[in-house]
Formats: C-alpha cells, sequence, structure tokens
C-alpha cells in the first residue's frame, strides 16, 4: 500500500526494484498522477488535490510558516481523501483503537503541541498565517550522542567496525572500468520527481569543458550515460561550476525521460543503513 511517494522512481537501482516489485502478490496506490509507481499497482486511487480538502500545511525544509488551506471545490465523482479512506478502512477491518473521529477534532488534537507552546488558538490558526520561530542552537550544550559525547573527527565507532575513522577518498580508477563519476543532487524548484510529470524531454547532464574534452564528448550531440546497474540517455549542458571527471543530473525524472537511478547501486551506506546512492 503505497501513497505520498513514487519509490520506482526514487529509489536506487530502478531495474532490481521493478523485479522485487513484481513480486509482492497485490498493490495499492494512492496518487494524482501516472507515476511509474501507479503504473505497476493491481488497484489505483485517486487523491483528493490540495484544492478539495481543508488542511494546514508546513514545511519543515522551504518555510517556517504554517498556514491553513480551505477547500475550494469539492472532489469530483466522488472521490474522498485519505484521512477518510483510513478511517472506513479502520472500521471495515475492526481496528478498534483507530480514532473515529471528525477531522476537524484531528485538526485539533494534531495542533495541540503547537497552540499550548506558543499560547495561540485554534481558531486564530485558522484565520492567519503562523510563524513558527526557533531559536535553539543545535547541541548548543556541546554533548554529542556519540561514545565520547564530543563531536568525533576521528569515529571510534567507525574503527571498533573495521571501517576508516577518518574520511578516506576513494579514487574513482579503483571502481572498474568507469572513469567518470555520476552527482545526483535535488532539484531546487520542487521536490523528488513531482514536477517532472509535466517534463517529456530528456534529462540533461552537467559537465564542465575539460571533462567533455577529455572523454572526446561533443555537447551538441546526445550522449548515453551507462553504468552496470542500467543506462539513461540525456542531452549535454556545459557548466564550469561542475568539478572535473564528474556529470551532474539532478534526481527525480520520470522513466519516460530517464531516472538517474537506472544507473544507481543498491547498496547502504558504511553506518546507519541509509541507501548509498
Amino acid at each position: 500500500f503505497i501513497t505520498k511517494s513514487n519509490p520506482l522512481v526514487q529509489v536506487p537501482n530502478i531495474n532490481k526494484t521493478i523485479e522485487a516489485f513484481k513480486k509482492v502478490d497485490f498493490k495499492v496506490v494512492i496518487d494524482m498522477f501516472m507515476t511509474d509507481t501507479v503504473r505497476h499497482a493491481d488497484l489505483v486511487l485517486p487523491a483528493t488535490s490540495v484544492l478539495e480538502e481543508d488542511d494546514f500545511m508546513y514545511s519543515s525544509m522551504f518555510s517556517p510558516y504554517l498556514n491553513y488551506s480551505k477547500k475550494v471545490i469539492e472532489p469530483l465523482n466522488g472521490i474522498i481523501g485519505e484521512f477518510e479512506l483510513f478511517k472506513r478502512l479502520a472500521k471495515k477491518m475492526g481496528l478498534k483503537d483507530y480514532p473515529d473521529i471528525e477531522k476537524e477534532e484531528f485538526f485539533r488534537r494534531a495542533l495541540k503541541p503547537l497552540t499550548e507552546t506558543f499560547d495561540v488558538s485554534y481558531e486564530y490558526l485558522k484565520e492567519n498565517y503562523f510563524t513558527i520561530k526557533n531559536d535553539d542552537i543545535p547541541w548548543k550544550d556541546g554533548k554529542f550522542n556519540t561514545p565520547s559525547g564530543k563531536y568525533e573527527l576521528y569515529s571510534e565507532s567507525a574503527k571498533k567496525r573495521g571501517l576508516s575513522p577518518i574520511p578516506v577518498y576513494i579514487s574513482k580508477d579503483k571502481e572498474e572500468d568507469y572513469n567518470l563519476r555520476l552527482l545526483t543532487p535535488h532539484y531546487k524548484n520542487s521536490l523528488h520527481s513531482q514536477h517532472f510529470v509535466f517534463e517529456d524531454n530528456i534529462p540533461t547532464a552537467y559537465a564542465n569543458e575539460k571533462t567533455l574534452k577529455k572523454n572526446g564528448i561533443d555537447s551538441s550531440r546526445k550522449v548515453k550515460l551507462e553504468s552496470k546497474y542500467g543506462n539513461l540517455i540525456a542531452n549535454i549542458e556545459v557548466n564550469e561550476n561542475i568539478g572535473d571527471d564528474i556529470i551532474m543530473i539532478y534526481e527525480g525524472w520520470w522513466h519516460k525521460s530517464g531516472s538517474v537511478n537506472f544507473l544507481t547501486p543498491d547498496e547502504t551506506s558504511d553506518i546507519g543503513e541509509q541507501a548509498a546512492y
């Protein structure tokens, strides 16, 4: 059951992930668009848009403002939002501990820590934008969650795991037959794959002039980027802000264009068990 995500674009080594996805007996996906993940679903449920539901909006990454978003139009064809869907599913499944409450009560409960902390009323938040100010300095007390309690430039934890206690540069010539590194940063104008629904072009790959000349690449032509996991076709654009021997493509492109994660390995980080893109 997948909602609020597009994993078949965002996870590493997409070809391997698709094969794993096919082994799941029954897959349900909720979305507003025919994403690459939706295309592999057995049952697709349409989602309500931001204009079709009351909601409070806040982004911890881009803005300090909390805003109330009032419903503008009724959903088409009897579509229900996820709040109502999960409530009905809980009833059908007999989940007695699931809160059977109206959305207004859900908002009040969810915002209670904020209203109490900042001494602001729920009614005020519905009529005004609110700035969540945070003047805390991270680790102001100088205490870190490490064995020594200090910021560890030299990591004893890494050393105990048989890893280098300090960062080590891995030369690209040790990475088999590949002579370029691929960087896949976030696109600044949207979150992951969201706005690429409207993009039908192939991706743009960026590199500096020195790298292109060294590898005999003509920036006026399309290129094929290949790793041992997959490949994609891209346009080339010169960007002198890119380091030597580096190709950069923004992450988020859909399969119809060419996703960078067709090229990335399914590996985990040395510490922390996170995806190593």
